[in-house]
């Protein structure tokens, strides 16, 4: 079975079997992703089964994720996951499915933690895809610090989390942006081997 069609199951699964009022149903949820083989817990609602992210939370903060991904979308960049797929999680509670296509069967790392060599090649695609983002008038607000920066066990590329922290923003901010990167990268640079 594909890894979508177990989070699939395993959800339904989770929410069918779950004994608690259907309000508190994304508890049961939360464990059953947490349970699958390869998945790692990532904090505040989120599980990670290799390329695959799962969120689980309120509707709005899924739409809210899912719009910031329809706009970068058409830019078509590595550093942003697609969307694969919604579904419900009791009431009020949604688990969103997205999918980092550039990482396909790779497990992603948080950068400042990792010991992932990151080649200079996928630094710049990374710089490239953030001005490509920034010419849209397009800033995410965690690019700081390279706290919300995951890097691939294999290649060693670069993306990004907490795709609900996407806005758009000013000339400044863009620029802002832009410079936060550059310093993060040059703090990697000096800090992961290449």
């Amino acid at each position: 079975m594909a890894l979508p069609d177990r989070i699939r199951a395993a959800v339904e699964g989770a929410v069918a079997g779950s004994r608690r009022p259907a309000t508190e149903a994304f508890i049961d949820v939360l464990e059953a992703l947490g349970a699958l083989p390869g998945a790692e817990d990532a904090g505040w609602g989120t599980h990670r089964h290799l390329e695959y992210e799962t969120w689980v939370g309120a509707p709005e903060v899924a739409r809210r994720r899912v719009h910031a991904l329809a706009l970068v979308a058409p830019l078509r960049l590595a550093l942003a996951p697609v969307v694969v797929g919604e579904l419900p999680a009791g009431d009020g509670s949604v688990v969103l499915v997205t999918r980092y296509a550039a990482c396909p069967g790779e497990r992603l790392r948080p950068v400042l933690a990792a010991d992932v060599p990151i080649g200079e090649a996928a630094m710049q695609r990374f710089r490239r895809e953030i001005n490509k983002m920034a010419e849209r008038g397009l800033v995410h607000a965690f690019t700081r610090g390279a706290v919300h920066w995951r890097v691939s066990s294999e290649t060693g590329t670069l993306v990004l989390d907490a795709w609900q922290a996407l806005q758009p923003g000013t000339p400044a901010a863009c620029e802002e942006m832009r410079q936060q990167v550059d310093r993060a990268l040059d703090h990697l640079r000096r800090r992961v081997p290449r």
